[in-house]
């Protein structure tokens, strides 16, 4: 396919490729077309966006039509009857952006208002037929969800379970942050937390147990190696007797809602049980409860050059809940700041929600290790050269009349004036980085290819 392209010779069967059992085989023969700008292919196309079940090569076959259709040819699309079809020429026509504001808006309440209308139709519509909407051209063509950031089910792993208190008293986990409750059974609120600490997660005690001086017993198991933080109220003025001499103080302090000050210790340990014991033990003045927080250690020391080879070695010991960790976690890979898994994660790169149906170990190592080996489509970096002389390289995540928005190393977001580019260009290169060799020993990348795998459809 990619041979015909490049020599722009195609064979009168060519569209047959646009009917392969392989989404793979259909995906190269839509961007073979887009590339040849062949009009001829629009009615195959078409046809194709009426069925087209893969994500990846239904947001091909949109993005092909929006090259090849006039914008009167997708305004006659959206009128269609079949959802698929009309899907796709309204996120063409919305992705142009050619149209008057109010021919755009209008359309698109007609479509909210159209009795039986597809709900991912409605979903995308409401959202244009409000106002001006950039539209956002990453994330899953077929939904307009965003993604759940800075909570307990999201990126943020969870490395305690297993959590008793010797009282009984209600004792949970929460991500730290300001304006979240710091005790099960009060009402009061982190007010300053060190941005260190900003998001990892916290067992939030019960401040009915903050008298308790003998006979308490807080356990907990470590899923991982981390570094706890014991988190103190400084009105007690000293630390309980078990903590003594085993705690390292820091100059970390978070302050309460009450502007209750609460002075920060930290100690490492090893994954597995945990034993705390009372809050006021040996501490004659009353103060609340202490908290515990984590720094989970997911990445280790490599024994062993980590290539494709190496880490297929490992995969039969592999655990997929720890490529999960390896995958969300900010401490690990931090995949998921680029990748979206099942709604948790950034939508920059292409979603891996149902990887594990159309790829393999050796693929995934290979896309891993060496991501500028094959690029998805859509996905290559971009070069941005601005008047001031500075560069930004990213992906493309939206583009208005006035700006031009990327992802850039990390997950961090930035918008760019257009008026200020002088230059740009595409890079025939993965704006991923090809880091991880280095940071993953063979086991770790095991661990995350075996997660991936687990990723298909329901």
């Amino acid at each position: 396919i990619r041979i015909q392209s490049h020599n722009k010779i195609i064979s009168p069967e060519f569209h047959n490729y646009l009917n392969h059992s392989n989404a793979r085989v259909r995906h190269e023969a839509v961007i073979a077309i887009r590339q040849l700008k062949d009009i001829k292919f629009v009615k195959h196309l078409r046809a194709l966006a009426e069925k087209e079940k893969d994500r990846v090569v239904y947001y091909s076959v949109w993005g092909t039509l929006m090259d090849l259709c006039s914008d009167e040819e997708l305004k006659n699309m959206v009128n269609e009857e079949i959802p698929g079809l009309k899907l796709a020429a309204l996120l063409a026509i919305l992705e142009k952006d050619n149209l008057p504001k109010e021919l755009i808006e209008r359309l698109c309440l007609n479509l909210v208002f159209t009795e039986g209308q597809d709900p991912e139709i409605v979903k995308i519509a409401m959202r244009r037929g409000k106002g001006k909407v950039e539209f956002e051209k990453r994330g899953r063509p077929l939904t307009v969800e965003g993604t759940i950031n800075n909570e307990i089910n999201s990126t943020v792993i969870n490395p305690f379970s297993d959590i008793k208190a010797s009282t009984k008293n209600s004792y949970s986990v929460d991500t730290l942050k300001v304006g979240k409750n710091i005790y099960s059974d009060r009402n009061y609120l982190f007010k300053e937390v060190p941005p260190i600490l900003q998001n990892d997660i916290f067992i939030k005690t019960a401040c009915n147990d903050a008298e308790n001086s003998n006979n308490f017993q807080l356990t907990f198991n470590l899923r991982h190696p981390s570094t706890l933080y014991l988190i103190d109220d400084s009105r007690g003025e000293k630390l309980p007797d078990w903590a003594i001499n085993q705690w390292k103080e820091t100059d970390l302090i978070i302050v309460s809602s009450e502007g209750i000050k609460m002075n920060i210790y930290e100690k490492k340990f090893p994954a597995g049980k945990v034993k705390l014991g009372p809050n006021r033990q040996g501490v004659s003045a009353r103060k609340g409860n202490y908290l515990i927080a984590a720094k989970p250690k997911l990445l280790n020391k490599k024994i062993e050059k980590t290539t494709i080879v190496s880490a297929i070695k490992y995969l039969p010991a592999a655990e997929a809940k720890k490529g999960e960790d390896l995958f969300m976690s900010k401490y690990g890979a931090n995949c998921a700041s680029c990748h979206q898994v099942s709604g948790k994660g950034n939508n920059h790169a292409p979603d891996l929600s149902d990887i594990g149906n159309r790829s393999d170990p050796r693929i995934l190592a290979e896309a891993i290790l060496n991501p500028s080996q094959s690029i998805t489509e859509g996905f290559a970096a971009q070069m941005f050269e601005m008047k001031n002389g500075r560069i930004h390289t990213g992906i493309l995540l939206q583009e208005t009349g006035k700006e031009v928005k990327l992802a850039v190393t990390g997950g961090a977001i930035i918008s760019i004036s257009r008026e200020n580019i002088i230059n740009r260009k595409g890079l025939p290169i993965s704006a991923m980085p090809a880091i991880f060799s280095e940071m993953l020993n063979p086991q770790e990348l095991a661990h995350i290819i075996a997660y991936l795998l687990e990723q298909r459809k329901k």
